[in-house]
């Protein structure tokens, strides 16, 4: 039966259900729509910690031999056309107001980073949670491994604490996590 639209507002034609049966069949489905989370690998840091290591205060790109490590996570992806996203936070201090404080993202030896985020604190004996998010197409089917640095652009960076020792008993973490989505 074909459908009619009636000037009442009605619609006459219809099955139990909305379509006749046989109107939609495998064909007409989407397939191979991508989006899905393959794999999501995490890392906790909850050790605390300080530097008075740097990043550099200029225009060129952090490089890995600057700030501290303090966290890695390795994935293989399982197609190179899939996207990696790298997200998570990082809490980080200074006692100095004015000591921009950052967090880079590397990948594997590669000297440039993928990315950074920075905060300028308005206080002395700043803490926050920096968080970041970084989006990228996977590219290979080999292990690959995201690094995460931290460092200020002078005086001491603290991670985890408060410049004045640890705070909250030790229960500040920070994170990362690395998931595969499918393309």
């Amino acid at each position: 039966m074909a459908l009619a639209f009636a000037g009442n507002g009605t619609i006459t034609g219809l099955s139990v259900g909305g379509l006749p049966d046989g109107t939609v069949d495998a064909d007409t489905l989407a397939s191979g729509v991508g989006g899905k989370v393959l794999q999501c690998l995490s890392q906790v840091y909850s050790t605390v910690g300080s530097t008075s290591n740097t990043f550099a205060n200029d225009n060129s790109k952090p490089q890995i031999s600057e700030g501290v490590e303090i966290m890695t996570q390795a994935i293989t992806p399982s197609n190179s056309s899939n996207i990696l996203i790298i997200q998570g936070v990082v809490n980080i201090g200074t006692a100095n107001t004015g000591n921009t404080i950052m967090v880079a993202l590397f990948q594997d030896s590669t000297a440039n980073c993928l990315s950074a985020w920075s905060h300028m604190p308005h206080e002395n004996n700043a803490c926050l949670s920096l968080s970041y998010f970084y989006r990228m197409t996977a590219g290979t089917t080999s292990s690959t491994t995201f690094k995460i640095r931290y460092a200020g652009q002078g005086g001491t960076t603290h991670v985890n604490q408060l410049s004045g020792g640890n705070t909250y008993d030790s229960s500040y973490n920070s994170t990362m996590c690395v998931s595969e989505i499918s393309a």
